[in-house]
């Protein structure tokens, strides 16, 4: 069995991205699994009710540690970080784990080798079980660096997870945005499904996001969500994707009862079925007529 990933993103955050993505989840309840790639703010989690099955540290890239017996102040250390995450305190060489890139130079060009590369714990890697199916989820520190790599991780635990149950479906929930973090999420991917709205901002950040991922080959298709509000810009977002030859698969209507059911912390899925079938079934049609990138 082939198992198909979509990723679910958006241009900007507070489009309902995670709602779309919880409502899917629940639709393919036992059909397949899940993650949350929003590393530096996960949420996901708030509408699936997960019980942890496993908390590990990630560590990110390695960062200089100096061994101050061992330093003889020479200073060559900070005076080639190109990083400026090293300095002379009291003569002896002190590194700014937070501003150091892990690049080895100081390691290298220390005379006494006074300086190594250690491990730092970035994060957290998580695995829980959910009514609907695993999750696989992470939560990166506050300030530090390499959420892409800690995304990576998630995903390929995913991944591996499908192919061990052969499962048909793995649905992530990408980070908003176009940096790197939603780079790592669409990497691979299937589908990536934009969730967007009909307001000015939302529609910028589209072409945005559209302009990016494009070179890198992602197969792009559009939800249209909180319909019903601005039919003028509905109609500018109409336009721009047949414009550019991208698949609208959808809408989904406003409906404050949807924000009721986040309150309750359960996907709104009953307050959405009828349109998110739809959708669906538009998804696997777009990737039927695909069948090399499914």
């Amino acid at each position: 069995m082939t198992t198909r990933e979509i990723v679910v993103v958006s241009g900007k955050g507070g489009t309902g991205k995670t709602t779309v993505t919880a409502s899917l989840v629940a639709l393919l309840a036992g059909q397949g699994l899940f993650c949350d790639a929003d590393v530096d703010a996960p949420n996901l989690e708030l509408l699936l009710g997960p019980t942890p099955l496993r908390d590990d540290p990630f560590h990110g890239m390695p960062v200089a540690l100096v061994d101050p017996d061992a330093c003889v102040s020479g200073g060559l250390c900070a005076r080639e970080c190109r990083f400026s995450a090293v300095a002379m305190v009291e003569g002896k060489a002190v590194v700014d784990s937070d501003a150091c890139e892990g690049c080895g130079l100081c390691v290298h060009r220390c005379p006494v080798r006074a300086i190594r590369l250690t491990d730092v714990v970035k994060g957290r890697l998580l695995e829980s079980r959910t009514p609907y199916g695993p999750l696989f989820h992470g939560r990166l520190f506050p300030g530090a660096a390499n959420s892409g790599k800690l995304v990576q991780q998630i995903k390929d635990n995913a991944r591996s997870r499908a192919r061990e149950e052969t499962l048909p479906w793995i649905i992530v929930d990408g980070p908003p945005g176009i940096g790197c973090p939603a780079l790592s999420a669409m990497s691979g991917a299937d589908l990536v499904l934009i969730v967007t709205e009909a307001s000015r901002s939302a529609q910028s950040d589209l072409r945005r996001l559209v302009e990016t991922a494009r070179p890198f080959r992602h197969p792009l298709a559009v939800v249209l969500n909180k319909a019903g509000l601005a039919p003028d810009e509905e109609d500018n977002l109409r336009r721009f994707c047949a414009e550019t030859d991208l698949p609208l698969l959808g809408t989904i209507p406003f409906d404050r009862a949807i924000a009721a059911a986040q309150a309750e912390k359960i996907p709104p899925l009953e307050r959405i079925r009828e349109p998110l079938e739809a959708i669906f079934r538009n998804v696997v049609r777009l990737l039927d007529r695909n069948p090399e990138r499914g």
